[in-house]
């Protein structure tokens, strides 16, 4: 059975990803996958899950929810194409509306990219900086840039790093690397540099993740 949608396409999240890898059983896999898929295009809320994909579900309905708001907010219609109440058919923008959009595009890109250096220069996850840096822009342009004292965010990349980066330890790398490696690129320039980049992390990462060992 088709299911009409005029959303075209979705963010599916690292974090989306690892939830799905933590399931064990193909069928629930199944569940967990058609749910999000529903929610992101026709905005279904999920009914009759089996008890992993409903807290796989929930875990994730955050960032689920807030996409679809997302889409709703910018296109001014419900994910059917239906005008929603001030909105237009079809969902339509302006120019000038079209213009503005593309520039918060690209300055969350930008600013991605400046969390993303950020991160590796921390010796953070790229993947859960990434993640967590989506929901807060979410989050933030939801409530239309209101922080939840109801003042406007100015500085928004040290609004997120202040508040949604308060414990950096949830961020951190979880890297599997034998001591005696670790001493041998501490030891030889040209393996330290290897490791850098098979790990996208930098040399100060590597030295105080072999003293913390020792």
């Amino acid at each position: 059975m088709t299911k009409k949608t005029k959303r075209k396409a979705f963010s599916f999240l690292r974090s989306y990803f690892d939830v799905l890898n933590e399931i064990p059983e193909d069928k629930d896999k199944l569940e967990f996958l058609l749910a999000v898929i529903n929610k992101q295009f026709i905005d279904e809320d999920p009914n009759g899950l089996g008890f992993i994909a409903n807290l796989s579900f929930e875990s994730q309905r955050h960032s689920i929810e807030s996409s679809v708001k997302g889409y709703k907010d910018k296109m001014k219609t419900d994910l059917l194409g239906n005008p929603l109440q001030g909105g237009s058919v079809g969902g339509c923008l302006a120019p000038s509306v079209q213009e503005e959009e593309k520039g918060k595009e690209k300055g969350k890109e930008e600013l991605l990219k400046k969390f993303l250096k950020w991160g590796i220069d921390s010796g953070l996850d790229s993947d859960k900086v990434e993640d967590n840096f989506l929901n807060a822009w979410d989050y933030y342009e939801d409530l239309k840039w209101i922080n939840k004292n109801g003042k406007p965010v100015t500085d928004i990349y040290r609004t997120i790093r202040t508040v949604w980066f308060k414990d950096l330890s949830k961020f951190k790398k979880e890297l599997k690397i034998d001591n005696i490696v670790l001493q041998c690129a501490i030891a030889v320039p040209a393996e330290m540099e290897r490791l850098c980049k098979k790990f996208n992390v930098n040399e100060q990462y590597l030295k105080e993740l072999y003293a913390s060992r020792r």
